[in-house]
């Protein structure tokens, strides 16, 4: 798929499911990947589709938006988006990150 996408520059970190011990819901997988990352899971953005996954990323302590409908909220997710074609993302010239989702809800990051 990431070929496919061409996104392969993209992508620094893969956790793949017999890297870890206990897959979602358990929060394994994103630790796995927040520690070769080596960054705070709260300054980490997760989009999942799933239950499993959005247990699995909150669990770990990362911020998720959920891909889909709005069954995911009850499982966690901060809010929900249908797909990525009305998010965007736009760096400023003093650091700060600005990620628009479409409707309501922005996200902002300053690199202090």
């Amino acid at each position: 798929m990431i070929k496919l996408l061409k996104v392969d520059g993209c992508i620094s970190v893969i956790v793949k499911r017999d890297d870890v011990t206990n897959g979602k819901p358990y929060p394994d997988p994103y630790l796995l990947a927040i520690k070769r990352l080596n960054i705070p899971a709260n300054h980490t953005i997760v989009f999942e589709d799933s239950s499993s996954g959005v247990k699995s990323a909150i669990a770990a302590g990362t911020y998720c938006v959920g891909i889909g409908g709005e069954n995911l909220l009850s499982v966690g997710a901060q809010f929900t988006i249908t797909d990525f074609s009305t998010v965007k993302i736009v760096t400023h010239p003093n650091g700060q990150i600005m990620i628009s989702f479409g409707n309501k809800h922005q996200l902002t990051y300053v690199n202090s």
